[in-house]
């Protein structure tokens, strides 16, 4: 079976391929979830997971990072999301870094929402869902504000979950909502990935994670969400520079297969390739199937065969995308050909950058739309 539709960006006849081996698919996990939604009786949770290309990188076709979450798949389909259906739509959460890694750009120039004080950084070890851990220091401690991570929701909540690593030897930090605290959470015992959850009234405001004793703190993940509203939650864990090797790292509580499940998403979009040209094709396969195989134990999975790379990538990329529809096949999950919906970079010039792999803002519109068109049509 195939989905025909008409793009309004670049006004090209498409089609989005959800046959399988055992028939079509119609989400039926996310079809329970988005009905609760509509009841008003439960959020549904939906999580993108990708490589630079998911997190926007070069929309603006000068800046790899610095402004460009705005057009980013993820957030270009909450907005068509909210421009097609009475259904609420919510992106209040941040994951790890997105791969903006100091020397590219920081956190805070991609999500204008995050602000740190200098004794918080971007962990270059550490490899959640999204990128790496955002951290803080080991060491005597400074003022308050040194100390302090900033995240500023622009939607109301009246809930926030904080994910974090939780060992002995880490340090104490408290989480401050507009100047409450709320919970302090210290390092103890053997390694969990730990979710801590504190409740206020519905409101704007700032969530503060504040290091209050010596020892560095890890910090995987701050949702935030109104209880009170039920709707589409938005994850987006893109991690630019990221391939199927990072993303199946199983060696931590907090590595990406071990804490996919924690978030979950009742639909997971994934869409990984463009990095791994140089990955064994084999263990690309196996990556990529304990990738989805995690998102899988709680919801439904759509696989993304990546958007074309430059001409001397094209023999290698086939290969990729054949194993992306096996992997389809042998999992019974609907994939979505970007590849084949671009047709080639020389026949949609005007999506992409100058280096001919990542994309421009419009390039960007039309991958979302091929999201929004397959989620609710």
């Amino acid at each position: 079976m195939t989905i025909q539709f008409n793009d309004t960006v670049s006004n090209r006849s498409n089609s989005v391929a959800i046959q399988t081996a055992q028939g079509p698919i119609r989400l039926r996990k996310f079809q329970v979830a988005l009905a609760k939604v509509m009841a008003g009786t439960a959020n549904a949770r939906i999580a993108f997971i990708g490589d630079s290309t998911m997190v926007g990188a070069y929309a603006d076709g000068v800046n790899a990072y610095n402004g460009n979450r705005p057009s980013s798949p993820p957030l270009l389909f909450q907005s068509n999301i909210n421009k097609r259906r009475d259904i609420g739509v919510t992106g209040a959460s941040l994951f790890c870094d997105a791969g903006t890694k100091p020397g590219n750009a920081s956190l805070a120039l991609y999500d204008t929402r995050v602000q740190y004080g200098v004794s918080w950084f971007t962990n270059l070890q550490l490899t959640g869902t999204g990128g790496k851990l955002i951290a803080s220091i080991a060491g005597a401690l400074g003022s308050a504000a040194d100390e302090t991570l900033t995240f500023t929701p622009i939607e109301a909540f009246d809930t926030v979950d904080v994910y974090w690593r939780k060992v002995a030897g880490n340090g104490t930090f408290t989480i401050d909502v507009g100047g409450a605290v709320l919970a302090t959470c210290a390092g103890s015992g053997t390694e969990v990935y730990q979710k801590t959850t504190v409740t206020k009234a519905a409101s704007t405001g700032l969530v503060n994670l504040i290091r209050t004793a010596t020892g560095s703190c890890f910090i995987g993940a701050i949702v935030c969400y109104n209880s009170t509203v039920k709707e589409i939650e938005v994850y987006h864990q893109g991690y630019s520079g990221s391939s199927s090797v990072e993303w199946s790292f199983s060696n931590a509580t907090y590595s990406p297969i071990n804490s996919i499940p924690a978030y979950s998403p009742d639909l997971t979009f994934i869409n990984l390739g463009l990095n791994d040209t140089l990955t064994n094709l084999k263990t690309y396969e196996t990556n990529l199937t304990a990738v989805v195989n995690a998102a899988l134990t709680t919801g439904d999975v759509v696989l993304v065969l990546c958007t074309p790379r430059e001409v001397g990538k094209v023999a290698v990329q086939e290969q990729l995308r054949q194993r992306v529809i096996n992997i389809a096949y042998n999992l019974n999950v609907p994939y979505i050909d970007l590849y084949n919906r671009f047709g080639s970079i020389d026949l949609s010039p005007s999506f992409y950058n100058t280096d001919n792999l990542h994309l421009l803002k419009i390039g960007y519109q039309d991958v979302a739309n091929a999201y929004a068109d397959f989620t609710l049509g």
